[in-house]
């Protein structure tokens, strides 16, 4: 099994150091953007927060901070070359794509299904800039094509991510199992015992001696 690669000739390690650390800042930092703001707000009570938003913030924190500290075992777990964080942060890399292929299929298709009029609306979103306008309302073609190959190249590139973390993931996991199939040969020796052999023969009783006080019948 060769090595896998980052970005055709740096470590795979390299790759996986920089994916999860920026996993693990931005994730984090939601995180703990979100928990300061519930928790400052359940102080000052500034903001009314209806029951579902609330309940959405809050699972959102929850997932953000789940996300961060899974990230941050594939970090220390590519520092340190531990397969299980390594391979944790990889099966997390799938659950995202995952759920961003399924947002992506979603607004696609909202873009394409959306009538003209409302696309133009949220494309200009209050701007008075007038080259704003022009390009909302006479290229809605030309935005719409942007926001979808913006959206099919983040998709390959969080494909890229999660064949390197991947990669990098059963290669740790091999050495792992080579190395415990070498730790155990060792600890078993070189050669094996010598099985019990036995050396009865018919007749060797005492009975059938040729010195028997007996005699023969």
């Amino acid at each position: 099994m060769g090595r896998a690669h980052f970005l055709c000739c740096l470590s795979a390690r390299l790759g996986v150091l920089i994916f999860a650390l920026a996993q693990f800042l931005s994730s984090g930092c939601l995180a703990a953007l979100l928990w300061f703001f519930l928790i400052r707000n359940q102080q000052t009570h500034q903001l009314q927060l209806r029951k579902p938003l609330l309940a959405g913030l809050i699972t959102l924190g929850a997932v953000s901070s789940i996300i961060a500290l899974v990230s941050f075992a594939g970090f220390v777990g590519a520092l340190i070359k531990w397969a299980r964080g390594v391979r944790a942060f990889a099966r997390l890399t799938a659950w995202l794509l995952g759920i961003q292929l399924l947002f992506s299929v979603l607004c696609i298709i909202a873009i394409y299904i959306e009538p003209k009029e409302d696309f133009i609306k949220q494309c200009v979103h209050s701007s008075t800039d007038a080259n704003v306008i022009d390009t909302c309302t006479n290229k809605i073609q030309e935005v719409r094509g942007i926001t979808v190959a913006i959206m099919v190249v983040a998709l390959l590139l969080h494909c890229y991510e999660l064949r390197v973390v991947g990669a990098y993931a059963s290669e740790l996991e091999q050495k792992e199992f080579n190395q415990n199939i070498i730790l155990g040969n060792s600890s078993k020796g070189r050669y094996a015992p010598i099985a019990h052999v036995d050396t009865s023969y018919p007749y060797a009783e005492p009975a059938h001696g040729y010195s028997y006080q007996g005699g023969y019948a």
